[in-house]
């Protein structure tokens, strides 16, 4: 996965990079958490964040650990309704994220970008 993100989507980060909104990261704070709308994209900057899911017996199970320059969160083509299913917390806070709300700005102008 991490290959596929810094390998193959390079317009796709170039539009995150390109974003104005600059937000902090605070240590244990949630960029995003399950069952929230799903609209945004983050590029993390930097620290480090950590993608995890609840389970129903309380426990969590960490899928992923995401670090500078890398991507989070979740895109969805075929619903106008789309919900968060994982969760992002932030586990060191160094800088801060950037992000890109989904269908605004240049990705919706940029019909180069592969998912817009």
């Amino acid at each position: 996965m991490e290959a596929a993100v810094n390998g193959y989507f390079p317009h796709l980060r170039s539009l995150l990079q390109s974003s104005k909104k600059v937000i902090p990261l605070r240590k244990h704070s949630f960029l995003f958490q399950e069952g929230i709308p799903a609209n945004e994209l983050y590029l993390i900057l930097s620290g480090k964040v950590q993608v995890s899911k609840i389970c129903p017996d309380g426990k969590e199970m960490c899928f992923r650990i995401c670090g500078s320059g890398e991507i989070v969160g979740e895109l969805t083509l075929f619903t106008n309704d789309a919900r968060y299913l994982l969760t992002a917390k932030v586990i060191e806070a160094r800088r801060s994220g950037s992000h890109k709300q989904r269908g605004t700005g240049t990705a919706a102008a940029d019909q180069s970008a592969p998912y817009p």
